[in-house]
């Protein structure tokens, strides 16, 4: 379904646009892998299966799909570069297109959570990108500090809040199908590896 939105709506073969066979495998080593996540140097999906008490299968949620393969065309394109800035803008991407697949295919077009299927409770999510903890640039986490794996290379899930809040005003101004448009020529065509918030709001 992630292939066919990216074919259908952008007119891109696959990720790579030269119909590049997307692997996934799931089940990866049962309840012990609680994530879902796109492995570039291999060029594979891995789905785990999370904690059974408490969550669904990481293959069920197709927003969580979309997110990471999304990964996989950032990385064939604008190559974003995973720290601060430029980091948080390739995870925003990836909620923004995780969303659009999900509402193409049926899914609830004002909710803007990602990852609420995960969770059997049917209250938890994964990041709420309407209504994020940090939403503008004056909260902006580790800026300035030295970017490592133990502060999130500088926070690029907390801080994608703040262009993920973009995307949702700019969606319900303009409306998600010039949004797409806009973001997938901006992402494909016009950003760099280190682009920033600023570069990428003037894109």
């Amino acid at each position: 379904k992630v292939i066919e939105y990216y074919q259908s709506i952008h007119n891109r073969n696959s990720i790579d646009g030269n119909g590049m066979l997307v692997k996934s495998v799931v089940n990866f080593v049962g309840s012990a892998f609680a994530n879902a996540a796109w492995f570039n140097d291999k060029s594979v999906m891995l789905y785990g299966r999370g904690d059974p008490a408490t969550q669904n299968d990481f293959a069920l949620p197709l927003d969580v799909a979309a997110h990471e393969i999304t990964h996989g065309m950032t990385a064939r394109t604008a190559a974003l570069e995973y720290v601060s800035e430029s980091g948080a803008l390739n995870e925003s991407y990836s909620d923004v297109f995780g969303k659009l697949v999900a509402f193409k295919n049926g899914k609830d077009s004002k909710n803007w959570k990602i990852g609420d299927e995960l969770f059997k409770d049917g209250k938890t999510f994964v990041r709420d990108m309407e209504s994020p903890k940090i939403g503008h640039m004056d909260q902006f986490q580790y800026k300035g500090q030295f970017c490592h794996r133990f502060n999130d290379f500088c926070g690029v899930h907390s801080n994608s809040g703040i262009p993920n809040k973009a995307a949702v005003l700019i969606s319900k101004k303009i409306g998600n199908e010039k949004l797409e448009k806009i973001y997938f020529l901006t992402l494909t065509q016009l950003l760099r590896s280190n682009s920033n918030f600023k570069e990428a709001r003037a894109q």
